[in-house]
């Protein structure tokens, strides 16, 4: 069966290499156009690009895929399925009738929960216990589509989304295989999503990325370790921004919200008089530490605060 693959992140990498070692046939890969990144500003390919130059596979970056033209270019590979993971942008009717088994996303949730850009990030923002990996029928809207199979994990006490990433690859492996194979044979059976039970990962914006200290501690450590370790949740000292990538839950205190109460560890009062300790942080333009060498270094005291914007 020939295979379409549509993708563009480091996650969708991964997934795409592990079918390319299970021997499954994708002639053609579709990915994002190339980005600035870096001081330098450099043009530089997406994961799911790079992937394909390395195993000489033939690789599309549209700024559009719903065109003609490009259509008319996929179509010429005579694609048995398509089948996608973090390709970023919607496909049109036309597209996703071209493959004659059908088009399969690969989702890292349990549908119909956390449809949409962030469903990982929100996962520990929200506070959910299990979260889990998903393949469906494609349609022309957003993540509704029939399911094929779902896979779930428990999300672990104080776990980061990139923590949470690493398993669930695992996960997505491992269904990618399963889900492709039942299709091949016609070994499967829809299952309709219950609208009902839908929610949304809508993507992070800028703004809540900016710890607030008036907020519970829970609802911190949540988007501290829900933003790790990218985009990144982050507040200031002296001045300086401060990325926070882990924490978990102090003890009950009295003070001022963004207050630190010890010099031993970086724990630091939130709104509802809770504390947050932080373990692991990133202050600009340095390399990630943990909390006892940024206390070291930057001379913190009990007393000093962290605020959620420069002074």
């Amino acid at each position: 069966m020939r295979i379409v693959y549509w993708g563009s992140s480091a996650i969708s990498a991964e997934i795409a290499q592990s079918l390319l070692e299970n021997n499954f046939n994708i002639n053609l890969i579709i990915s994002q156009p190339d980005r600035e990144k870096g001081r330098g500003r450099k043009r530089l390919p997406t994961p799911v690009k790079h992937l394909a130059i390395v195993h000489n596979i033939d690789v599309l970056t549209p700024v559009d895929p719903n065109i003609n033209d490009v259509i008319q270019k996929i179509s010429d590979y005579k694609p048995g399925l398509f089948f996608l993971s973090a390709y970023a942008k919607i496909l049109g009717n036309e597209l996703l009738n071209l493959p004659t088994k059908g088009a399969v996303n690969l989702h890292f949730s349990l549908l119909p929960e956390l449809r949409g850009a962030a469903p990982i990030h929100r996962a520990i923002i929200n506070g959910l216990t299990k979260t889990g990996v998903t393949t469906f029928f494609m349609n022309e809207f957003l993540d509704r589509g029939d399911i094929i199979l779902k896979k779930e994990t428990e999300i672990k006490e104080f776990e980061t989304a990139g923590e949470l990433e690493k398993r669930l690859i695992f996960i997505g492996k491992d269904i990618a295989i399963e889900t492709i194979k039942k299709i091949n044979t016609g070994d499967f059976t829809c299952i309709k999503q219950d609208a009902s039970k839908k929610s949304y990962a809508k993507k992070i914006t800028k703004e809540e990325r900016i710890i607030n200290w008036m907020s519970t501690s829970i609802e911190i450590i949540r988007k501290i370790n829900g933003l790790s370790p990218t985009p990144g949740s982050y507040t200031f000292f002296s001045g300086k921004r401060i990325t926070l990538l882990k924490a978990k839950s102090g003890v009950v205190k009295e003070g001022k919200p963004g207050t630190i109460i010890t010099e031993k560890n970086l724990e630091v009062i939130a709104g509802d008089k809770n504390t947050v300790i932080i373990e692991l942080l990133r202050p600009e333009g340095k390399t990630i530490m943990h909390s006892n060498d940024f206390i070291n270094g930057y001379r913190v005291k009990e007393g000093d605060s962290f605020q959620p914007v420069t002074r």
